[in-house]
């Protein structure tokens, strides 16, 4: 049964994850510097304002007399310019997203970036329509790692958690997700391959995209 859904951003509705995936690395290329795997898959977990510290914090910025506001907006830049223009839906995206409001079925999305960055793209698709709300961790102040964002999400749609499903491609948000009584959806993103064959595990249902996932299977659990 499923009453109420909330949808990641990035690797999930919209391709962005490589763009994301490599902001830190290609930011610290005008200072001759570079980030490892280990510190990419940090960031990858972080929002901007957090990731922005992290690497201000690793590389002694502060040493060459930068803020961390600087590393923010440095990194900021190129990824404005990428939901505003580049920035693609998801094979299935669009379809589940309609397939949802069809039904009555409410959808809060529950991201990492920056509200108005995603929302800019999601609109670019006419996608936005489909969307009652849209949950940053940047603006409420919490990662999704965390319950208060998702709690957020669910008591907007006035729902107990067993009645909404969630759709991520992020294990560890999966992880919260599931902990916190929600009925999972993992989906597959390149980003997040390591971790498939857990997320597959963890996840109720999942995908290698949106299009594989069967509304109607998930109506009758």
């Amino acid at each position: 049964m499923i009453k109420g859904a909330i949808f990641d951003i990035d690797g999930t509705l919209l391709d962005t994850m490589p763009m994301w995936y490599h902001a830190g690395n290609n930011y610290l290329k005008q200072f001759g510097l570079q980030t490892t795997k280990e510190i990419d898959d940090d960031l990858f977990c972080m929002s901007l304002p957090i990731g922005a510290q992290y690497i201000w914090d690793i590389f002694s910025l502060g040493e060459r007399g930068i803020t961390v506001d600087d590393v923010r907006a440095g990194i900021k830049a190129p990824v404005v310019e990428y939901y505003n223009s580049k920035a693609e839906p998801k094979p299935g995206a669009k379809a589940i997203l309609a397939a949802l409001k069809e039904n009555g079925i409410p959808v809060t999305v529950v991201t990492s970036s920056d509200r108005v960055d995603v929302s800019a793209a999601l609109e670019r698709h006419d996608m936005l329509k489909y969307v009652d709300k849209v949950f940053s961790c940047t603006e409420v102040g919490s990662p999704k790692s965390e319950p208060t964002i998702w709690n957020m999400a669910k008591d907007h749609m006035g729902l107990e958690p067993e009645d909404i499903w969630v759709f991520e491609d992020g294990l560890y948000a999966i992880r919260t997700a599931s902990g916190l009584g929600f009925r999972t959806v993992g989906v597959y993103d390149d980003a997040s391959r390591p971790d498939w064959e857990d997320i597959q595990k963890e996840a109720d249902i999942s995908g290698l995209d949106l299009s594989h996932i069967d509304l109607e299977e998930i109506k009758t659990r």
